[in-house]
């Protein structure tokens, strides 16, 4: 009988260690000041942040280190938005929303806009749980898998992302005078690189979506952007074009031009396969 109890115990500790990201039961505390939300749209941000980890963690292989509370903050007063960020938002300069790890949080200056404090959430949210997983992400995937995300919702139990049909126009019409820049050559900018030309007003945000939503829009081309994301980790010195094409078993010119031909069509809203859809899981709600 001990025996037996013994190799149970065993098998659980073995079940638990072999635990899929999927698993994990990731809590949301929330913070909320100078903004009336009620109980109701407290528990749909929630829901739409815990479907955000779980695509991470289970569509693209990310987010699985994230095992803790994490705050949600969002501020109704852009000063005490600043207040509270402190050096951390003054080194980000202009922004309206930020993330870091210690303590384990997002935080968000609400803009006099509900929908607009939801989408910067979730925004915030998809750069927390890809920088858990994958420090070094290029920042040209990193933006564009927050903007595809920050446009996520919840349909029938279905989580879904939906189309920016700004974002596509801008990179159709990019495509169309021949000024979008290889996928080699985007996907390998640096991240002062990318930032520098974005605050020139080149559409770096537009293209870094149209990358990011036409790999996220099939299960096989999901399958590619998981290999990507885990093969960075293991890129030995490869840059991250290489790690793409390596993913899909291509070359890098050949995706170069199935890219192009997805921004010269219509994209189409997209079903995400994650577990347990519209069941975040709220902790402590704080109110001042």
């Amino acid at each position: 009988m001990r025996r037996t109890g013994i190799l149970l115990a065993c098998a659980l500790l073995l079940a638990l260690s072999v635990a899929t990201p999927a698993q994990a039961i990731v809590k949301f505390d929330v913070r909320i000041s100078g903004i009336s939300l009620s109980d109701s749209e407290i528990e749909q941000i929630v829901v739409l942040v815990g479907d955000v980890q779980k695509a991470c963690a289970e569509v693209l292989g990310a987010g699985s280190r994230v095992n803790q509370a994490v705050n949600l903050c969002i501020f109704g007063s852009q000063e005490e938005f600043q207040r509270y960020g402190g050096p951390k938002l003054a080194s980000l300069g202009p922004a309206v929303g930020f993330y870091r790890t210690r303590p384990m949080e997002v935080v968000v200056w609400a803009q006099n806009s509900k929908e607009r404090m939801r989408s910067t959430l979730l925004h915030e949210c998809t750069h927390l749980f890809l920088h858990l997983a994958e420090p070094d992400i290029p920042i040209a995937m990193d933006e564009g898998l927050a903007e595809v995300l920050m446009n996520s919702t919840l349909e029938n139990g279905t989580f879904r992302i939906l189309p920016n049909p700004t974002w596509s126009r801008i990179a159709a019409v990019a495509l169309s005078r021949d000024s979008l820049p290889d996928l080699d050559v985007f996907l390998d900018l640096s991240r002062q690189e990318w930032q520098r030309l974005d605050a020139q007003r080149i559409p770096m945000r537009a293209v870094s979506w149209t990358l990011a939503y036409w790999l996220m829009e099939s299960e096989s081309r999901q399958r590619i952007l998981a290999g990507f994301l885990d093969g960075l980790s293991r890129s030995g010195g490869r840059h991250p074009s290489q790690v793409l094409a390596a993913a899909a078993g291509k070359r890098t010119v050949d995706l170069d031009k199935e890219w192009q031909r997805w921004i010269s069509g219509t994209p189409s809203p997209s079903s995400l396969s994650i577990s347990a859809a519209g069941s975040g899981s709220r902790g402590v709600v704080f109110r001042q």
